[in-house]
């Protein structure tokens, strides 16, 4: 075993079986009792509980690891000999790839699983629905066997190279969804974090039973990866009164006994007699309308609702000045692809937003800067346009790349420089995205225009959808990929290429959750959340250390 895989994880296949289910187990099982190499098929515990998997997941461990061990007992440097050690969950697949001949070398095991995974997909998981993915994975497991099969081969590697795709596919899945921690959680995922929900909850109801707040305890295994703001004097001033309406709902040693995360959600109604959201709690004032919360001190869901206000205006100004200062290194290596006057009006936009973004958000909400966004908004349109009308054109260069009209080596160098030329429009047009939501973040400090806002809003995410992982353009290019892949009998020029496409995801994964959460936590509460707002906080010796806006399922 190589010293960096040694010293990156000692996370091992039984780490993630534990938290499969049967019917992710399902699979798994059939390849191994369907195999001769595996004795699975014969133990007491699989003929007592099959399909019951997860009543032996050790077993099934067991097997895989005794598997490895079997396969690799006489492998040398750079893998290792595994004789006599358990072999870990990275270190399994690196005896994999080197014996397919994927490389792998220098990579981290994520990027390892990463480049083993892809290598057998028909199309990139991200471009289709959960629901698709297990027969994608399915297949791709079958491929892998078959690849490690050989004259000169032992049969059992290909039990051991189908199951690790499986493996691989559950433990992006299940780092997504927060059921890994550890290790093993560290890697790419292969779904985006839920926020999960808690096991308890104290309900606040109304006299007519009405469900007024929601207050839970959050388990720290839930609470890990969130990111806490800590509340400024302004934001902590509008915290206190909801503080004290809690309090009652605490006891001494819990707000004592170090840093706890809580939760609590106010649900919202839509009034027709009020004419927009309300609090469902009622108190001395009614139903109170969410956009007219301006005070404190007031009873019923206005305390709450005037506490998640401040929070978001916090939270709004320190988006906007992390955005503008990500977008200012971006403009750094602004693609040499855009003509001139692209390239000058993106950065006078991007110069002007930053040159006006504190006087906005401080509340000088001067009409003439506001007809100014407009106005770059129009241009940054534009821009938009020309980009994606560029992208086009380069992916249609890319399908041009044939292999019968150029030598092996420059046809590899060709896709290369042809994706490469993609990737740069991608950047493009997502820098060009982040700057126009740049431009509705400063035009939602303006109050009033609430239809316009949403419209604009609703804009900005359809000019994004075409090229999200699941969008028809990035699919299209990953079908693209996947069929220049079939021309090539070489593995190390495959994960040149699926490299590429995989820097190219992460970018656009990394740009969808940086666009969608500025624009979206811009928007007005009502227009954020279909039933409900959630704060989540959380107190240190009885005082509140940091808070966030929630939604019901992030």
């Amino acid at each position: 075993m190589t010293d960096q895989i040694a010293a990156e994880t000692d996370g091992e296949i039984y780490d993630v079986l534990d938290q499969a289910e049967d019917d992710e187990l399902a699979p798994i099982v059939e390849i191994l009792v369907t195999s001769p190499y595996t004795y699975l098929k014969y133990s007491r515990a699989y003929q007592r509980y099959n399909p019951n998997h997860s009543v032996y997941r050790n077993q099934i461990s067991e097997e895989i690891c005794r598997l490895g061990l079997f396969v690799t007992a006489s492998s040398t440097a750079p893998t290792g000999t595994l004789s006599g050690s358990r072999p870990s969950y990275a270190v399994l697949l690196a005896a994999v790839c080197k014996k397919i001949g994927i490389p792998v070398t220098g990579l981290a095991w994520h990027e390892m699983e990463s480049v083993f995974i892809n290598m057998f997909l028909r199309q990139h998981l991200l471009t289709v629905g959960t629901e698709d993915r297990p027969g994608l994975i399915a297949s791709a497991a079958a491929a892998a066997g078959s690849a490690v099969s050989g004259v000169f081969s032992s049969e059992a590697w290909q039990p051991l190279a189908s199951t690790l795709v499986h493996i691989a596919f559950l433990r992006g899945a299940m780092a997504g969804c927060g059921r890994l921690t550890g290790i093993l959680a560290r890697g790419k995922t292969i779904v985006p974090a839920q926020r999960g929900e808690p096991e308890n909850s104290v309900i606040v109801t109304g006299d007519d039973g009405t469900p007024a707040l929601a207050l839970a305890a959050i388990p720290e295994n839930i609470a890990e990866g969130w990111t806490f703001m800590k509340p400024d004097g302004r934001t902590l001033s509008k915290l206190t009164p909801f503080m004290e309406a809690l309090q009652p709902f605490f006891s001494a040693p819990q707000l004592l006994s170090g840093k706890n995360v809580y939760s609590s959600r106010l649900p919202l109604s839509y009034s027709d007699k009020v004419g927009a959201f309300v609090g469902a709690a009622k108190g001395n004032q009614g139903m109170m309308p969410l956009h007219q919360v301006t005070a404190i001190g007031l009873s019923g869901p206005t305390v709450f609702l005037t506490a998640a206000a401040a929070i978001a205006q916090q939270q709004q100004m320190q988006r906007i000045e992390k955005a503008l200062d990500d977008i200012k290194v971006m403009l750094t290596d602004v693609s040499r692809f855009q003509q001139e006057e692209r390239r000058a009006e993106l950065t006078s936009s991007i110069s002007y937003f930053n040159q006006v973004a504190r006087a906005v958000l401080s509340g000088e909400l001067v009409p003439e800067v506001l007809n100014r966004i407009e106005d770059r908004e129009g241009e940054l349109i534009k821009i938009y346009l020309h980009l994606v009308k560029d992208l086009r054109v380069a992916m249609e260069a890319l399908r041009a790349v044939k292999k019968e009209t150029l030598a092996p080596s420059k046809y590899i160098k060709a896709l290369q420089n042809a994706q490469a030329v993609v990737a740069r429009l991608y950047d493009d047009i997502l820098l060009c995205l982040r700057a126009r939501a740049c431009g509705f973040q400063l035009m939602c400090a303006y109050p009033g225009r609430e239809a316009g806002k949403k419209a604009r809003y609703e804009a900005i995410c359809e000019a994004i959808r075409p090229f999200l992982p699941s969008g028809e353009v990035t699919v299209e290019l990953d079908r693209m990929i996947r069929d220049k892949l079939q021309t090539m009998s070489s593995y190390e020029n495959k994960a040149v290429l699926l490299t590429g496409e995989s820097l190219l995801f992460d970018g656009v994964g990394k740009s969808d959750h940086a666009i969608m959460s500025a624009i979206t936590a811009s928007l007005s509460p009502e227009a954020q959340s279909e039933d409900s707002v959630v704060i989540d906080f959380q107190i240190d010796a009885g005082q509140i250390v940091g808070v966030r806006l929630g939604s019901a399922g992030k």
